[in-house]
């Protein structure tokens, strides 16, 4: 075999060697440099469609909750919405043993906060509204009424939309860059707007 062949058949596999060395540390520098940039910002149209998104499992979780009242689960005599929203998936029995119904899916079921968020929103039962202030409130009476939130994962990095769901089956918006303290029970009186179509939140 032609030794120049040979030697620059070496040097061309060094130069190749060398290249992808000085790539993957040129990598690893940039990673360590931006090692505290987690959770990367998402872009407006992942936020739009996470919006899109929440807004779509609220109306999943109203037409659940109608279904959920037709049946008496603890067999006590009364018909009544589910007070915790997973259960909207797998509910108790009078004996408080699981039944799976599965009016929402298991994975929304667990999103109940920003580390078990789906497609960037985890939701929250609201068990009492604000009448007027953060001090005068009324529980919810399940007979008759229920509420929920969805609340942006990303919050506190910049404006967001909030949703808020009940019984009304209206499903209202907000910009905001923090959770509300209080959840109005009248909420078009607070800054509230009522969604009905995701051509509202698409920009």
């Amino acid at each position: 075999m032609d030794k120049n062949f040979t030697d620059r058949k070496f040097r061309v596999t060094g130069i190749i060697m060398t290249l992808m060395v000085t790539i993957g540390l040129f990598w690893a520098a940039g990673q360590w440099l931006h090692r505290y940039d987690w959770p990367r910002p998402i872009t407006d149209k992942e936020r739009e469609a996470n919006c899109v998104k929440a807004f779509e499992n609220l109306q999943l979780i109203c037409a659940a909750q109608e279904k959920y009242k037709q049946e008496d689960w603890d067999e006590d005599g009364q018909k009544v919405y589910s007070r915790y929203f997973p259960h909207l998936w797998t509910t108790l029995n009078k004996e408080s043993d699981p039944v799976l119904i599965e009016l929402i899916p298991k994975k929304l079921a667990f999103a109940m906060g920003p580390e078990r968020a789906v497609n960037g929103y985890f939701y929250n039962d609201i068990s009492e509204r604000a009448l007027d202030s953060i001090d005068n409130t009324r529980k919810n009476d399940y007979t008759k009424e229920w509420a929920i939130v969805a609340i942006d994962a990303t919050y506190g990095q910049e404006v967001l939309c909030v949703f808020l769901a009940d019984n009304s089956g209206k499903i209202l918006m907000k910009y905001t860059n923090a959770p509300p303290k209080i959840w109005p029970q009248n909420p078009l009186a607070n800054g509230w707007e009522i969604i009905t179509s995701v051509d509202q939140i698409k920009h």
